[in-house]
């Protein structure tokens, strides 16, 4: 097997520019998952190399096949406590030009990454437990099969720019929003959530303001999903590990730890702007 590189921060494989063998990876992970999209994580893992991707796949495909994960999820989501909701009515919608045609789009985006997000956090929870555990490979969750994965419905996303497309207001405010929950981050951690709503810098301000208004109240949010997704974490691992080869590993525990620090972050502001739409 060839020695996959660590991913950079910045560097990921988008869906519309994968190779037919990544295609078809990112193709089961959405039809297992029942999500629409394919997280950043697995993105940035295609980067690493393609036995890198298939490997991780092979060994979390298990946990995405019960319906402990996806209900550990949804927990971790009705658990997010808010100080308020960041509003956005419609003449705020108005006012940044999202038309009556793209208000579904929003509510879509939304509903994927508050349950993609809630889940992965799960996940990534368990990886950090199952890494350095003994016991058998994650096949051994297989308690509970999901006979049908949840779906997100027919609504489409909000279109994703490309970085360099976005607008530079946007940049600034994406920035600073991950900036502000997430201190020390890799500046070249673009949370894909923001991303998706970067056309419209009008929402992003307003979610900076009331990020800015509830700064502490929103870090001890955050601080609590992460306990949150811990403590679903130990029910669910019950003694099992994952055995990558070591330059795989190496790759998924860099990745794995960024994303335990974002994946949070965005939950709760994700939930804030669905509270409030």
């Amino acid at each position: 097997m060839a020695t996959p590189k660590p991913p950079a921060s910045h560097d990921e494989i988008p869906e519309t520019t994968a190779d037919p063998a990544i295609a078809a990876l990112y193709a089961d992970i959405r039809r297992v998952s029942g999500l629409p999209g394919i997280n950043l994580f697995y993105r940035r893992l295609a980067y690493a190399g393609t036995p890198v991707l298939a490997a991780f796949w092979e060994q979390v495909r298990p946990l995405y096949e019960t319906r402990r994960l996806h209900q550990a999820g949804q927990t971790i989501e009705q658990l997010v406590t808010l100080p308020g909701v960041c509003t956005l009515d419609g003449p705020l919608l108005k006012a940044a030009g999202v038309d009556r045609d793209h208000r579904a789009s929003v509510r879509a985006t939304l509903r994927y990454f508050n349950r993609a997000n809630a889940m992965h956090l799960v996940l990534f929870s368990v990886l950090t437990q199952a890494m350095h555990g003994t016991g058998s490979d994650l096949s051994a969750l297989l308690l509970d099969p999901l006979q049908d994965p949840p779906v997100n419905g027919d609504d489409e996303l909000l279109a994703l720019p490309a970085w360099e497309d976005t607008p530079p207001a946007s940049q600034v405010l994406v920035a600073g929003l991950r900036d502000r929950l997430a201190p020390g981050l890799a500046d070249t951690i673009r949370p894909t959530l923001l991303r998706h709503f970067a056309p419209y810098p009008v929402l992003l301000a307003a979610l900076y303001g009331y990020v800015a208004c509830h700064n502490d109240a929103l870090t001890a949010a955050i601080e609590s999903s992460r306990t949150d997704a811990l403590r679903a974490a130990k029910t669910l691992h019950e003694g099992v590990t994952v055995r990558f080869d070591a330059e795989v590993q190496a790759a998924v525990e860099t990745t794995t730890a960024e994303f335990r620090q974002i994946i949070p972050v965005m939950l709760v502001l994700g939930t804030a702007m669905a509270r409030g739409f």
